[in-house]
């Protein structure tokens, strides 16, 4: 005999009850539609249901009808082996029932017989099943996500159709991401650490923010990383335009005197302004070429200009001679030296005839009275011009042409115009010629003076007067002592500003050995033979000159 049962409401019922008790009771039941033991304290595993027939595990019975409701939300149910509800319109619940494994091939069942089932809240333990629903297209999800956990940072697709569930419950790995600022896989995420960024849903890794910039745990962009200088441009921290990065702060080019037309300048690789250039490799700021022609040795770029070389630009490459302060290329033909040396041989015949034409012609010298104060007129002047000479050797370095320097060039005849009328850098081997010359044109005066002197007697025998001897000694002392004199200073001085005046510290470098630093020990040799021409010109030549000492 069947009951006639409607509606059965177990809500609150006794707790710690096995879920297939709750059946058994109600198999008489013929007309039972509904079941609803919400929060009833059931739990184990709701029986399979096979024809008809539930199955408990001491217990088979045939069960009236089947139900059109069966809500066991908030329980304990930890397996679904079978759903006893009505096909198409039935609707099971099990809401809240923390996790749950379900038969194999049951959920398959269920969508094909569009039974609705409630899994909201409830972990599924076994979803490989639910996957591949999922991956066929039984099941379908939203196209975008539909919910969002800020606190947890995630969201999740939903499941469209019979099957209602909970997302990150369900299938976490196949319908949630990760939000940005986030990382991690599925719905387990971790706000991304300090430091890094998260632009992008479903990654697992944050990105590093550039270097010098930091970002707050859970930066969700790059423009979240702040720099400690500059702005950020293309992934960089970069210095905006007209500026450098130097000592990790954004300093002015124009300070530096670096052309930064660009972002993103670096002070130790930014291009010099014109006229200016580094003092070494990497060096942070330009210094001042030294004049003539500071633009076209210091053209403004990362190397000196055609020709130049050395600290400063101020030294002459290969194939190049120095001349006045600038660095002339060399002529293509190998032929140029031999008509040098000629026509210097024509200007020396020409000289000499000039000479003997004048000795000949020569009016007698008039009263010896005469004759003193012409001797005695050259050696006062030639005293003041050697003491104005040496005087440049206690006295610091001027970038600025003085106005006597094309007289006193005019009244050289030194190695080092002989090296360049015979353009000898450029037919030998250019620093070996520059070092000779620097070298030999203190000398050069002092041998020629030395011959003189020995030639003396050898004039006095002749029948030379003394005055006229006196006469000859003084002109050769004219046309030898300052440019001895002066290439003696030039030897010795050292070039210790740039252009500006700024001093140069340990990059000072000798002026006629631009190569070599006014530091550096190997320099021994050329204060040898530049003190040494200067004890000549300071004292010994003087000496001769005074009146009483003279033979």
């Amino acid at each position: 005999m069947y009951s006639l049962c409607l509606c059965t409401d177990l809500a609150r019922g006794p707790a710690n009850s096995h879920v297939g008790r709750l059946l058994v009771p109600l198999r008489n039941c013929k007309f039972l539609t509904e079941i609803k033991a919400v929060n009833a304290g059931l739990y184990g595993e709701i029986p399979k249901v096979q024809n008809g027939e539930i199955h408990l595990q001491n217990l088979t019975f045939k069960y009236a009808a089947p139900l059109q409701l069966l809500d066991l939300s908030s329980n304990n149910i930890t397996e679904l082996w079978g759903v006893p509800v009505l096909p198409r319109i039935g609707r099971l619940q099990l809401r809240r029932n923390h996790v749950l494994k379900m038969r194999p091939g049951l959920l398959t069942e269920v969508v094909n017989s569009n039974i609705i089932i409630d899994l909201s809240e409830t972990q599924l333990a076994n979803k490989e099943e639910a996957a591949q629903l999922l991956a066929r297209g039984a099941l379908t999800s939203t196209a975008e996500p539909a919910l969002r956990d800020e606190d947890l940072g995630f969201a999740c697709k939903d499941i469209i159709g019979a099957v209602r569930v909970t997302p990150s419950k369900f299938l976490p790995d196949e319908l949630c991401e990760c939000l940005p600022g986030w990382h991690g896989r599925g719905a387990r995420c971790q706000k991304c650490p300090p430091n890094t960024y998260n632009e992008e849903m479903g990654r697992r890794e944050c990105s590093k923010c550039p270097d010098s910039s930091a970002a707050p745990e859970g930066s969700a962009k790059e423009a979240d990383c702040q720099c400690a200088f500059g702005h950020l441009h293309h992934g960089k921290c970069e210095c905006d335009q007209h500026e450098a990065l130097q000592n990790a702060t954004c300093t002015v080019c124009s300070k530096l005197h670096l052309n930064c037309s660009d972002k993103g300048s670096i002070a130790s690789t930014a291009v010099p302004q014109l006229g200016y250039a580094r003092l070494e490799a990497l060096a942070e700021e330009a210094r001042k070429c030294l004049p003539p022609a500071e633009g076209e040795r210091c053209p403004g770029s990362q190397r000196c200009g055609a020709g130049y070389t050395g600290t400063l630009c101020s030294s002459c490459n290969d194939r190049f001679w120095a001349r006045r302060g600038r660095c002339e290329p060399c002529a293509e033909t190998s032929t140029t030296w031999i008509w040098s040396l000629g026509l210097l041989g024509v200007a020396t015949l020409i000289l000499g005839a000039f000479l003997v034409y004048r000795k000949m012609h020569e009016v007698q010298a008039k009263s010896l009275a005469l004759r003193l104060i012409a001797l005695q007129g050259p050696v006062l002047l030639q005293t003041a011009q050697l003491w104005g000479v040496l005087s440049r050797l206690g006295r610091a370095p001027s970038t600025q042409r003085q106005v006597e320097i094309p007289y006193l060039e005019g009244l050289q005849l030194t190695a080092t115009q002989l090296q360049n009328s015979l353009n000898l850098q450029c037919n030998f081997h250019a620093d070996t010629i520059r070092t000779l010359s620097a070298l030999t044109s203190p000398l050069v005066p002092l041998v020629l003076l030395a011959c003189c002197a020995a030639l003396e007697p050898f004039q006095a025998g002749l029948g030379v007067s003394l005055a006229e001897r006196v006469s000859m000694a003084l002109k050769t002392l004219t046309f030898l002592f300052i440019g001895g004199a002066s290439a003696t200073a030039q030897l010795l001085s050292c070039q210790s500003t740039d252009g500006d005046g700024e001093s140069l510290g340990d990059f000072a470098f000798r002026k006629s050995f631009q190569k070599l630093r006014c530091n550096d020990s190997s320099g021994l040799g050329v204060d040898v033979v530049g003190y040494s021409a200067a004890a000549a010109y300071g004292i010994l030549i003087p000496l001769f000159l005074v009146p009483g000492l003279r033979v």
